[in-house]
Order: structure tokens, then sequence, then C-alpha cells
């Protein structure tokens, strides 16, 4: 009689779990729709910290970020502070999640005049690149 009463239970707790999980697949759904930057395009020239925290905040809010990186080796966090082997930095992956990822050689004519049509459709840029580093 016990163990039947723990199965009991063990099912009544994966059928709320079950349902917890589809409340929040609603409630995920519902937020992004109503989010408050839906639709607005923000394009993202930032690395390290203050850069890609600025702009997590604003994929969090439901921006549609896109993150520019240079083409040899891509936000310096990226392979740096590796926590796992064969990922990206724990740290990187965390600042830009929720973010779409293109490389662009802005030494090239043609990686500049890429940058120069998606700021073309963008509402915000935002960039932290030091003088010289382009």
């Amino acid at each position: 009689m016990h163990y039947m009463n723990q199965a009991n239970a063990h099912n009544a707790t994966q059928d709320t779990t079950m349902q917890d999980s589809a409340t929040h697949d609603t409630a995920t759904k519902a937020t992004q729709d109503t989010a408050p930057l839906k639709g607005i395009t923000v394009i993202d020239w930032t690395q390290v910290q203050s850069g890609p925290s600025c702009t997590q905040m604003l994929a969090w809010m439901g921006a549609d970020v896109i993150k520019v990186e240079k083409v040899q080796g891509g936000d310096p966090t990226r392979n740096e502070m590796n926590d796992v082997d064969g990922s990206y930095s724990l740290y990187f992956l965390q600042l830009n999640a929720n973010k779409k990822s293109i490389t662009l050689n802005m030494r090239d004519p043609e990686g500049k005049k890429s940058l120069a049509e998606l700021l073309k459709k963008a509402d915000v840029f935002v960039e932290n690149i030091g003088p010289g580093d382009v």
C-alpha cells in the first residue's frame, strides 16, 4: 500500500511538472508577444563585458540583437576562460545568449558594405571597439 502511494505521488508530481511546463511555454510565448522591445533591431558591435551586458538586456526585453564579430577569433571572451572542453567559455555564452551572430572583416570593403547595410535596417547601434582596433 505504501509503495502505491509513492507511485501515485510520483505520477502526480510528473503530471504537475508537465502542466507547469505547458504553463511555462504559454507564458514564454505571451511574454515574447508582448516584449517591450519586440520588433526593435539592435546591431551589437561590442566585446568583453560592458557592451555584451548592455545588449543582453535588450535581447531579454525582446529586441532582435545581431552581434558583429571579427572573422579571426570573434569576441575575445569566446575562447578565453573555457570552462568546458570543446565549448565556448560559459562567460561568453551567458553574455551572448538570445543573439544572432555574424562575422565581418572590417578591413575589407565588402565587410564595411555589409555593416552599412545592417545599420540601414537597425533601430539601435551599440559599439565599444577601441580606436584603431577595427
